[in-house]
């Protein structure tokens, strides 16, 4: 019931002109619900509670304080003092879009405000759990969602190719595909030991995540079946995994001195690139690459970058020049994007 509700909340900013006045103030209760979610999803009655301490805390008077900086400045004491007061502004600013002085009646702890007394008139024996200071992180800021369910470290994620969903892999030993609009898990897959890569098809069907166990493994998106288990790889550290453009293909860059391409529908080994004197850390397909053609890229250990035939596993051209290891190559748009480590 709580994601629905999410997902009304979701609906209604989405049809509400940006201009509108109400706009802002309902796109910071869509996060704090947001915020909190899965909490309450496991704990209904706290829908109430959780939305007023979050809500109350981004305008309300008694949060100024918190914003006070120290005042002792060991250097340069004026320009410091300065500068802590035009960041101490900044941050007021932030947390009260709407000035008291000028819109009271905007603003988001009022509304909390009057909530509660409507809540205490309805339900005079509930009690009342007071947070005596502001969150962690306020409301208003680029954080959008938290996605609560995994029990161990996070080592991968990747957007659905429509931006509507997530999948996350953990080493809790499972790949979870949440809701963006609402933050709701969809899909939890289980087989592997220790997920360190995932990644959606392109046509947003599958979802492959490489492992611990030395396999990589293919799920259906939509109902979690497990189809193709790609075996034979040698190593698990620095796995990764990503699908061509076209989906029918995936290439591994697992540890070892090579790179392998696979058959997505058959989990056949088509190729083996290899070449590079140095682990592979990754690997990717050019956006015309695929079953059809194309070329592929991969970063190594031995500080070059290889550009390869697709279907011939030729060595196209070797670049040199890195000092350190190149851990990700490819932007979305074909362009190089290279962080070296």
């Amino acid at each position: 019931m709580i994601f629905d509700l999410a997902q009304d909340f979701h609906g209604a900013l989405a049809a509400m002109p940006p201009d509108h006045p109400r706009h802002h103030m309902l796109g910071l209760l869509e996060e704090a619900l947001r915020r909190d979610i899965h909490f309450i999803d496991r704990h209904p009655t706290t829908l109430f509670q959780c939305m007023w301490n979050r809500c109350w805390w981004y305008d309300c008077p008694e949060a100024a304080k918190y914003y006070v900086l120290p005042r002792e400045m060991p250097l340069f004491p004026r320009l410091l003092r300065s500068l802590c007061r035009l960041l101490r502004r900044r941050k007021r600013q932030a947390c009260s879009p709407h000035p008291p002085s000028t819109s009271p009646g905007t603003r988001l702890s009022l509304l909390m405000e009057r909530a509660r007394e409507m809540h205490k008139g309805r339900h005079p024996a509930s009690p009342w759990l007071r947070s005596l200071r502001p969150p962690p992180l306020h409301l208003g800021t680029a954080q959008r969602a938290v996605f609560q369910g995994h029990t161990a470290s996070v080592s991968g994620v990747a957007f659905s190719p429509d931006g509507a969903r997530i999948a996350s892999g953990s080493s809790d030993d499972t790949i979870r595909v949440w809701d963006v609009a609402t933050s709701a898990q969809i899909q939890a897959f289980r087989g592997h030991d220790g997920i360190r890569s995932v990644a959606f098809s392109p046509d947003g069907k599958h979802v492959a995540s490489g492992s611990w166990d030395k396999t990589v493994s293919i799920w259906d998106a939509t109902t979690g079946a497990l189809g193709e288990v790609l075996e034979g790889l040698r190593d698990w550290r620095e796995n990764f995994v990503v699908f061509s453009p076209d989906s029918t293909c995936i290439v591994t860059a697992w540890g070892e001195n090579a790179a392998r391409v696979w058959d997505a529908g058959t989990g056949a080994c088509l190729r083996t690139l290899e070449g590079h004197t140095g682990s592979v850390t990754s690997a990717a397909f050019s956006p015309d690459g695929g079953r059809s053609g194309g070329r592929i890229v991969s970063g190594s250990c031995d500080c070059t970058i290889r550009l390869w035939d697709a279907m011939t596993g030729a060595c196209i051209r070797i670049l040199e020049g890195h000092t350190g290891r190149i851990c990700r190559q490819y932007g979305p748009t074909g362009s190089f994007c290279m962080f070296v480590g």
